[in-house]
């Protein structure tokens, strides 16, 4: 594009971005981010979770999590997808106690829960062993007029089995 005299848009950056973040070269994710920054063309909050993403997937998530307040600063809004995002980097770790932050960071900056959420989380208490924590979660959705998934109850199916609980 930019041989033939054709300056990339927000769109254009955001697919090279995404196929670094995609090939775990999150490093050259931030070069063009840094020339998209240089050449004046505005990021959104997709860019920013594009980023997020990528770190999480490279384990580098307390990097991911610096991201948000820098989201903040310019303006933008973290939405549910770059919470999920972070959640799931999370809950891929086993971090659940940060996942819990954030579930409820984003509860408290007005953002709903959506499935992926919950699937994400229920996953993470499953991958860990905490049936009470995924129990408790699914609770809180009926609370909300939630209903569970099919996603959730496999998820719940397979850490009974798991965890050799008889109901």
């Amino acid at each position: 594009m930019k041989q033939s005299g054709i300056m990339p848009n927000v769109y254009g950056y955001n697919c090279v971005i995404s196929e670094y973040c995609n090939g775990g070269m999150v490093d050259k994710a931030f070069k063009v981010f840094g020339e998209m920054h240089e050449k004046g063309v505005a990021y959104s909050v997709v860019t920013c979770n594009i980023l997020i993403g990528g770190l999480c997937q490279v384990k580098k998530l307390g990097e991911a999590a610096k991201l948000v307040p820098q989201v903040n600063s310019i303006g933008l809004s973290p939405n549910i997808v770059t919470y999920n995002k972070l959640i799931n980097g999370f809950c891929d770790v086993g971090k659940m106690n940060t996942a819990d932050r954030l579930f409820n960071q984003l509860k408290s900056n007005g953002l709903s829960p959506t499935l992926v959420t919950y699937n994400t989380l229920t996953a993470g208490y499953s991958n860990v062993g905490n049936l009470a924590g995924a129990l408790n979660l699914v609770e809180g959705m009926e609370e909300r007029c939630v209903a569970p998934s099919k996603v959730i109850y496999t998820i719940l199916i397979d850490t009974f089995a798991r965890l050799k609980c008889i109901l």
